[in-house]
């Protein structure tokens, strides 16, 4: 009997060890074929029908029978039209694919048409019969030569890397015109990839002025160079300087007795392209930019930095009467456009082809800002039979402390030259946008307070109600990236034949944190603690209270610096020996078992102050400034 027993615990044991091993190995549910094909086109940056567009591409074949799910045949297919040279190891059968498998191979093959690499490469046929000139003395529209010319010879000059026209006499000098792209090039193909290396580019600055108001000259820049400059323009003082692969430059001024400054740097540039062109027809572009970015904002005001010793004894209404009739209109925005400069830099070994970049900074501020905004980027566009398609990829980090609107860009345009025609260019704005609303908690006598919202900026009123204990300051700030970028501008050949766009990558809807945008104290906490204040000065632990309620519940504190959690009331039959605190953040801030907080690295933290037993907590939000 006992035998007989084990057998079927044997037997049941199996059966279940079966059936969880089958409900393991249960296949996931396979993907549509249309769906595959709509997320192909999407991660590949095409817009509009991804059917008909991958058609064009060439990756689907419309004569061709397509089941209602993937199967690995093809998956197999396609995957191998749109990059035929790479081995995906995909064994083409029947079975279906699973989605999270058809995604991983999408994703694989995309990452590789979005980083292809060219060798250089470059030919070019003339329409007509085309005369080269080396030795030639220009005047104007005019030139002089040892060669007999004739009208409507097309002639090329060497130096200059450009075709003209000859459409006339002035004496001793041959008239020309500049000859248009489709009227003399038959075939033209380009290609290459590499890092940029300033070493042998031209670089052009804008008109200057003599004198500027600027600060902090002794702020130098990199150093090893092989070129810097400075210039004036428009009031501002802007300096740049040269390494191999990078540039430098900063803008500085003294507006209304706030110190501005903006540095930017621009490095590891490294440019893919491919033109492809045949009896006026565009049949295949590429043109890709990796590179970095930094911007640093930085705007100092010590305008209002007297004046909380004059109102630190103010009520509510004298506060209010002084700054609306002191402080209202005395801000002036500050926003400018500045062109730092053009580079142009040859292709190695590739006749009057140069790669170019125009380099613009763009500043708006109405206060107090401390931003520093680092990309990495990978921005382009491929063109192929007609369809156009969109690669971007760009990761950003950013440290800052910010009261006030404002608005930092770098703006760069990057463009393909050769026989000076601009084939194709990429334009970049991209940066960072804050606007801060200001609101005034204003405490009676018997510490109710009411609010009230002003138009002057937060780092202002910030500054001058520092010490008034009867007014208490708030900021709501918006905060978001900007990127908008332009494919192919008008200045472009590619535009003239209709491959060109322009998109809003982030906008107002890219907040950077979310919800967490109420200001105290120049820090970010989760929501506005400005609440009535209590009757008393003195902390009352057997106050019938519900809650673990602090003095102030966010403070500024600088690096190796201390501070205590502010505890001013607890919950009935509880002491400070009951709380445990903890910092969401300790590489910033790191506090102890009896509150004591340490600054330890610049950015914010949250300071969680709670009972044993769970029931009662709050949070105090501590920024650390350098």
């Amino acid at each position: 009997m006992r035998q007989t027993l084990s057998r079927k615990v044997l037997i049941s044991l199996i059966s279940i060890l079966l059936l969880l091993t089958l409900g393991a190995c249960k296949k996931k549910e396979p993907i549509k074929t249309e769906e595959y094909l709509s997320i192909l086109s999407d991660r590949m940056g095409l817009e509009g029908d991804a059917y008909e567009n991958l058609i064009k591409w060439g990756i689907v074949d419309e004569n061709e029978k397509q089941e209602e799910y993937l199967d690995y045949d093809y998956l197999y297919k396609t995957m191998n039209r749109l990059l035929p040279d790479n081995n995906y190891k995909i064994v083409p059968n029947s079975e279906m694919v699973d989605r999270e498998t058809a995604i991983r191979y999408i994703d694989k093959a995309v990452a590789s048409i979005n980083n292809q690499s060219f060798k250089e490469k470059f030919e070019v046929k003339e329409k007509e019969e085309v005369i080269k000139l080396d030795d030639y003395t220009l005047l104007n529209d005019s030139l002089k030569c040892d060669k007999a010319l004739k009208i409507n010879d097309y002639i090329y000059l060497q130096d200059e890397g450009s075709y003209k026209k000859i459409i006339g006499y002035r004496g001793d000098y041959y008239a020309f015109k500049d000859v248009s792209f489709e009227e003399i090039i038959a075939e033209i193909e380009i290609s290459d990839s590499f890092e940029i290396d300033f070493e042998n580019a031209e670089i052009i600055s804008p008109e200057t002025e003599k004198e500027a108001v600027y600060f902090n000259e002794d702020r130098q820049l990199l150093s090893s160079t092989l070129l810097s400059n400075t210039f004036c323009k428009d009031g501002y003082r802007i300096s740049y300087s040269f390494k191999s692969n990078s540039l430098s430059a900063r803008i500085s001024k003294e507006i209304n007795k706030k110190n501005v400054f903006l540095d930017i740097s621009v490095s590891g540039i490294k440019p893919s392209f491919k033109w492809k062109y045949q009896d006026g027809n565009v049949l295949e572009t590429y043109m890709k930019i990796d590179f970095k970015s930094s911007e640093e904002l930085g705007v100092s005001d010590g305008t209002y930095k007297n004046y909380y010793l004059d109102l630190k004894n103010e009520d509510g209404i004298g506060f209010k009467k002084f700054i609306n009739s002191k402080l209202r209109n005395s801000e002036e925005d500050i926003e400018t456009t500045i062109k730092i400069c053009e580079i142009k830099t040859p292709l190695p070994n590739i006749p009057s082809a140069y790669f170019n970049i125009d380099v613009l900074a763009k500043i708006y501020t109405s206060g107090k800002v401390e931003l520093l905004l680092q990309n990495n980027h990978s921005l382009g566009f491929e063109v192929k039979n007609g369809v156009f398609r969109v690669i971007n990829d760009t990761d950003r980090d950013l440290d800052f402390k910010i009261g006030a609107s404002s608005k930092a860009a770098l703006g760069l345009n990057f463009n393909l030259e050769a026989s000076k025609y601009r084939l194709m260019d990429i334009e970049l704005d991209g940066g960072i946008r804050a606007a801060v609303s200001s609101t005034m908690h204003i405490y009676d006598k018997e510490g109710d307070k009411t609010e009230e919202a002003s138009d002057i900026p937060y780092s202002v009123l910030d500054e001058v109600a520092r010490e008034n204990e009867d007014v208490k300051i708030c900021g709501d700030l918006s905060l978001n990236w900007i990127m908008d970028i332009n494919f192919n501008t008008s200045k472009s050949l590619l535009s003239k034949f209709g491959f060109s766009a322009s998109k809003t990558i982030l906008d107002a809807g890219d907040q950077i944190f979310d919800n967490y945008t109420h200001i105290e104290n120049m820090a970010l906490v989760k929501k506005c603690t400005r609440k009535a204040k209590y009757k008393t000065n003195v902390k009352d632990f057997s106050t019938n209270v519900e809650k673990i309620i602090l003095e102030k519940y966010s403070k500024v504190i600088k690096i190796g610096e201390t501070t205590n959690v502010p505890i001013r009331l607890l919950p009935k039959d509880m002491s400070e020996k009951d709380l445990i605190y903890t910092s969401s953040n300790n590489e910033v801030a790191i506090v102890n078992e009896s509150g004591l907080i340490i600054g330890l690295k610049r950015g914010s933290s949250l300071i969680t102050i709670s009972s044993k037993d769970n029931k009662y907590s709050t949070q105090f939000d501590i920024l650390v400034s350098d």
